[in-house]
Formats: structure tokens, C-alpha cells, sequence
């Protein structure tokens, strides 16, 4: 079995959308030679209303959009299934602990859970990564 990380939408979004942080997540997406990337639910809906935002405010084109769409559908993601009951008695219970969004809690979760590392370019999921003792990349 390949090794696994945990891929935040941000870090997707970063490559994408080449922005402040696209060195850090090209440097994160070149791990999906060697790495299966584990996501939530909820990932793809995140990284699809980013691409959408980008469209809607014309930084990218609906063509450059197919073209992300291409390069998402090449990478090796696994998605968690979903639970109703996880969501409810742990995602909801750490997100209020911690208080972050249910999104964001559901990274946190997932890599705990599995006992893998967190890639995410955002600053407070990545202390509250810490404050868990999840490695970040």
C-alpha cells in the first residue's frame, strides 16, 4: 500500500489557482507520485466553489477550468466515505473544541483517525494540527 497524507482543499486551490503559496502546494502535489492523498467528503465541493469563485470573478476562463478539472481527476485521491454518525458525535464535537468549521475539523478527524499527516496551507488548521500532534507538511 502506497503512503498516505491528508489533502486540504487549500493546497489544491493553491496549485490550481497558482496563488501566494503555489510553491508549498506544488511541492505537496509532487507527493502524488509516491502518495495517495486522503480526503473528505466534503473536499471536492470545496475545491470546485474555489475554481467557481475564480470563473465567476473572472481571475480564470471556463476553459482554463475544464483544464483544472483534468489535472484533479489525474490525482490519486481516495475519498473517506461519508458517516452521518461521525459527523455528529466527533467532527462536530472537535470543531466546537477547537472552534473551527465542521470543513475544516473534518481534515483534522481524518488524519487522526488514520494516523497521517495533514497537508494544508491554512495557518490556524495547521496550529490546531499541532495542538493534536498530526504532522503537517
Amino acid at each position: 500500500m502506497r503512503a498516505q497524507f491528508v489533502l486540504d482543499a487549500s493546497v489544491a486551490v493553491g496549485w490550481l489557482l497558482a496563488e501566494e503559496q503555489a510553491a508549498v502546494a506544488r511541492a505537496i502535489a509532487d507527493r502524488f507520485r509516491d502518495e495517495d492523498a486522503l480526503v473528505p467528503p466534503n473536499w471536492s465541493l470545496e475545491v470546485c466553489n474555489a475554481v467557481r469563485k475564480a470563473v465567476r470573478t473572472g481571475r480564470i476562463t471556463l476553459d482554463t477550468q475544464t483544464r483544472l478539472q483534468q489535472i484533479i481527476l489525474s490525482f490519486p485521491i481516495r475519498f473517506d466515505p461519508p458517516s452521518i454518525e461521525r459527523d455528529w458525535t466527533t467532527i462536530v464535537p472537535l470543531a466546537h473544541r477547537l472552534e473551527l468549521s465542521t470543513y475544516d475539523a473534518a481534515y483534522l478527524e481524518l488524519a487522526m483517525r488514520c494516523g497521517v499527516p495533514l497537508a494544508t496551507l491554512d495557518d490556524q488548521l495547521k496550529q490546531r494540527a499541532r495542538e493534536l500532534g498530526i504532522q503537517t507538511l
